[in-house]
């Protein structure tokens, strides 16, 4: 049975308008009850997606493309990770692909269908093949939700294919590999945490703007992703640190070695989610929280009190 609780905890980190919502995931759910008919499962399914949708934020969607293209189409995207999410069972299982496809097809609604099928890079990786069940292809809607899910990987492991002999061939002097111009993990974490601290009091980031992508909250400095990353790495100087290579798992895994983060202690995630006024009539956004101790200059700006953290239970 698909319960009040489990609509409200996706509406609460989907960005959409409620309309879009009772037609995409509203009639997927309902669906996947009917043809499941077990609330373990169900209860299972639900709380895999919602902790990918947790992390999605920290994502630009499509891989490879630009902010605006990314924005577009957050919307889809999003919803391509939540049903990845649901189906994960029948994606890595080594039952029939044929039969998995069908229910895979029956479960999600028209709408979603046609609105998934003007997106070819997301329909793709719904190909359930055992090519697509190979750890060793890059395949992001997986990777996702393996990250917010770790307990995942042995399914993977167990279904994984070994990756093709290739015929020896004659020992060769390898090439010296060439320099590389940065380290990037060892030099950016703190030029990051000075061009923000410089960006706030210069007011190029001005905080606590109902629109705006830096807060501050009582913990420290709330940055929306993926927009904080994208701002930083537009910054002039980029070409010094070569930080258009930098994505966003590695950006908060080294945040986090560097001790800046505060970790969520409900998702156990580095995720926080805000809203402003009445939660019902809102979006939730998401972002990373950088300690005050890492920003002690910044620490005479007010808290925003308009800033709500978002419902969870996880």
């Amino acid at each position: 049975m698909i319960t009040t609780q489990h609509l409200r905890q996706i509406r609460s980190l989907v960005s959409m308008t409620k309309e879009t919502f009772n037609n995409t995931y509203v009639p997927f759910l309902n669906a996947f009850n009917d043809h499941l008919q077990d609330q373990e499962r169900i209860d299972i399914a639900i709380h895999r997606a919602v902790r990918a949708l947790k992390i999605r934020r920290a994502y630009m969607l499509p891989v490879g493309t630009d902010a605006e293209t990314c924005y577009r189409e957050q919307e889809v995207w999003t919803y391509g990770v939540f049903v990845y999410a649901m189906f994960w069972d029948y994606i890595i299982s080594n039952e029939a692909c044929e039969a998995n496809q069908a229910f895979i097809a029956h479960v999600i609604p028209d709408m979603a269908k046609h609105w998934m099928e003007r997106h070819a890079k997301l329909l793709a990786l719904f190909d359930v093949n055992e090519e697509s069940k190979n750890v060793n292809k890059p395949h992001i809607l997986r990777d996702i939700v393996v990250r917010a899910n770790p307990e995942l990987k042995r399914d993977l492991t167990q279904t994984a294919l070994p990756e093709p002999v290739e015929a020896e061939k004659p020992e060769e002097v390898a090439a010296p590999k060439p320099m590389q111009a940065v380290n990037l993990s060892a030099s950016w974490v703190e030029d990051f945490i000075s061009w923000l601290g410089r960006e706030i009091r210069q007011g190029e980031l001005v905080p606590n703007l109902q629109n705006g992508i830096v807060h501050r909250v009582k913990a420290g400095w709330w940055l929306q992703m993926p927009a904080i990353l994208e701002a930083y790495k537009n910054k002039e100087d980029e070409a010094e640190l070569g930080l258009q290579s930098l994505m966003a798992n590695v950006f908060i895994d080294d945040l986090s070695n560097a001790n800046h983060l505060l970790k969520n202690e409900e998702s156990k995630s580095h995720m926080h989610g805000f809203y402003y006024g009445a939660w019902a009539n809102q979006s939730t956004l998401w972002g990373l929280i950088i300690k005050s101790e890492s920003l002690p200059e910044l620490n005479e700006f007010p808290v925003n009190g308009n800033l709500k953290a978002a419902f969870s239970i996880l």
